[in-house]
């Protein structure tokens, strides 16, 4: 009917406008048209685009853009995207491992799809910079519940060297992806947000310093005043002048 053929030709244009992001590189919105895509669309764009396809783009821009909370949200919660990973069992464990912090099968795996990938004619310019930013927001999930990490334990987690870790860290702080500096002698990871949190306490304790002198000052003239301790001003004598009523 009617309806049904608008819903039809709606799917068609996000799975182009998808396909158009992809193109220009934003992955972001290429994600989010993907992910918006009905199952309903099934084979019925085959000449411009296959279900398979929307799994593969939707869940690699979904995870080189998307933080962890919005990938659980926006992908594995998603019922309708669920059906399109379903035809892609390889993809949707991967973006499970991802979510559920287990880099090492996460990266193997990763690797292994990435011969096929180059081969999409979509994706093929892709891969290196969509492969770049997962990994970078991997390393982003693994630091960002601690203080500091052992980077000999987060380089066996990846699969690599420490010293190969350590100029990835590097450069990922220059960057700005991540908040942190770098022990090289022994090869820990801290959060910049330590210092912050050192610094706001500084304050927060100079503020309580501020705050408890004055309560001590307000107290002591209280107290005077009881007692009356003032000092008062001397009356202004009376004029010898009255005023005159008009």
């Amino acid at each position: 009917d009617r309806r049904q053929r608008q819903m039809c030709i709606r799917d068609r244009l996000k799975a182009c406008a998808g396909l158009a992001h992809l193109e220009n590189r934003k992955y972001k919105q290429a994600a989010r048209k993907f992910l918006e895509t009905s199952f309903d669309l099934g084979y019925k764009f085959t000449q411009i685009i296959l279900p398979q396809d929307i799994a593969v783009y939707g869940g690699l821009c979904a995870l080189a853009t998307l933080d962890r909370q919005q990938l659980k949200k926006e992908v594995i919660d998603n019922a309708q995207f669920k059906n399109f990973l379903e035809l892609v069992p390889s993809l949707r464990d991967l973006i499970h491992d991802f979510y559920n912090s287990k880099y090492a099968p996460f990266l193997e795996n990763l690797e292994k799809l990435r011969l096929d990938l180059q081969l999409d004619i979509h994706l093929h310019d892709h891969i290196r910079g969509l492969y770049e930013k997962i990994r970078n927001k991997a390393v982003v999930q693994y630091f960002s519940p601690f203080l500091s990490v052992d980077m000999k334990h987060m380089a066996d987690a990846f699969k690599t060297d420490v010293e190969s870790l350590e100029k990835e860290l590097s450069r990922l702080i220059m960057d700005g992806v991540i908040a942190a500096r770098i022990d090289s002698h022994n090869k820990r990871l801290y959060a910049r947000e330590v210092d912050e949190r050192t610094t706001t306490f500084d304050k927060a304790l100079k503020m309580g310093d501020e705050f408890h002198q004055h309560t001590k000052a307000l107290l002591l003239r209280v107290n005077l005043v009881r007692n009356e301790f003032t000092v008062k001003l001397p009356r202004p004598e009376k004029s010898d002048h009255p005023h005159h009523k008009k």
